[in-house]
């Protein structure tokens, strides 16, 4: 993502993609864990309301959720960003959307157990 070049990055992860940062640690990233505040304003509801106000930033939303979703299915590391564990509400939620916008999300096949194959 930088080219070569030395840079630093911030990094959001769900409890379930904490396996990711072994990954990084083995090609050396060098990594700091952030608290987060104490006193964190709730902005949840105000950004909800925008969306629900602007039709541009709601379509924007569901626009980027989707993509989200897609570029989560499509990651090569399916066993750490595995897109059947996703919370669908609580991405929603994360880009201020009232409502889960309709996405298709590939389930796994489980494969029949067949005996001497």
């Amino acid at each position: 993502a930088r080219a070569g070049a030395y840079g630093m990055a911030l990094l959001f992860l769900n409890p379930l993609e904490f396996e990711f940062l072994k990954y990084l640690g083995h090609y050396g990233v060098h990594l700091e864990e952030y608290g987060v505040p104490f006193k964190v304003p709730n902005l949840q509801l105000k950004f909800e309301k925008m969306t629900t106000d602007d039709e541009h930033l709601r379509r924007a939303g569901v626009r980027a959720f989707k993509a989200f979703v897609h570029s989560y299915q499509a990651h090569k590391m399916r066993e750490i960003f595995d897109s059947n564990k996703l919370d669908l509400e609580t991405v929603a939620i994360a880009f201020a959307l009232d409502h889960i916008p309709p996405v298709q999300i590939h389930k796994k096949e489980k494969k029949p157990y067949v005996k001497g194959v």
